[in-house]
C-alpha cells in the first residue's frame, strides 16, 4: 500500500493568491482537502461573477443601440445572476443591491 505522505508530495503546485508568483504545497492531508475545496469554491464564485458580467454587457450593448425594451426583458436575468451570487457569498448583499439599482437607473434613463 502506498504511503499517504507520498500522495501529498505528488500534489500539483498551486499559485498563491494575493502576491504575484510563489506557490504553496499543503503539509497535511486535511490541508490538501481544504485546498481542493477552496479551489472548487473559487471556481464556482468566478462563474457566478462571470454571469453577472455577461448579463451586464448584454444590457449595456442593447442600451447603446437604443433598444430599451429588449434591455428591460434581460434585466430579470441580470437580477437573478446578481441575487444568486449574493446568496452564495460570491459578492456581498449590499453590492448586489447597488449593482441592481445602478443598472435599473441606467435602463430607465435610456
Amino acid at each position: 500500500m502506498q504511503d499517504p505522505r507520498e500522495k501529498i508530495k505528488s500534489l500539483p503546485v498551486f499559485p498563491r493568491s494575493g502576491q504575484g508568483g510563489g506557490s504553496t504545497i499543503p503539509n497535511t492531508r486535511s490541508a490538501a482537502r481544504q485546498l481542493r475545496k477552496s479551489l472548487r469554491r473559487r471556481r464556482r464564485n468566478e462563474l457566478r461573477k462571470s454571469a453577472i458580467r455577461y448579463w451586464r454587457k448584454q444590457i449595456l450593448k442593447l442600451l447603446a443601440e437604443g433598444n430599451k425594451e429588449e434591455a428591460l426583458k434581460l434585466f430579470p436575468n441580470y437580477q437573478k445572476a446578481v441575487d444568486k451570487a449574493a446568496s452564495h457569498g460570491a459578492i456581498h448583499r449590499n453590492k448586489a443591491d447597488r449593482l441592481k439599482s445602478r443598472m435599473w437607473k441606467k435602463i430607465l434613463a435610456a
